[in-house]
């Protein structure tokens, strides 16, 4: 099924050196930046309403609906961040220009 029992397990790594370094890199990060146990006891949020039960519409009262829950779950001050709310579609974002 998809070649997943096929494989023979090997010592080898599935990513390359920089790459590797790149992940262990990053999670000591998350550690020194969140702490370790902090980071554990986080349950951990899916873009589904389960963990975001928000009925996304695209206003910017659902957005902060959403806002509200991810600050909280990251223990962020919600003074710290500023939200901008965009009308243009992402195309339109991503180019730069408008549509």
């Amino acid at each position: 099924m998809f070649g997943l029992f096929n494989r023979r397990l090997t010592d080898e790594c599935p990513v390359d050196e920089k790459t590797r370094k790149w992940i262990e890199d990053s999670i000591v990060w998350l550690f020194d930046s969140f702490g370790r146990d902090n980071i554990f006891e986080k349950k951990v949020l899916y873009p589904h309403f389960d963990s975001i039960p928000v009925s996304f519409d695209g206003t910017e009262k659902s957005a902060r609906e959403a806002f509200r829950i991810l600050v909280k779950q990251m223990d962020i001050d919600p003074n710290e961040i500023e939200l901008e709310i965009y009308s243009e579609s992402i195309d339109a974002i991503e180019s730069g220009g408008e549509f």
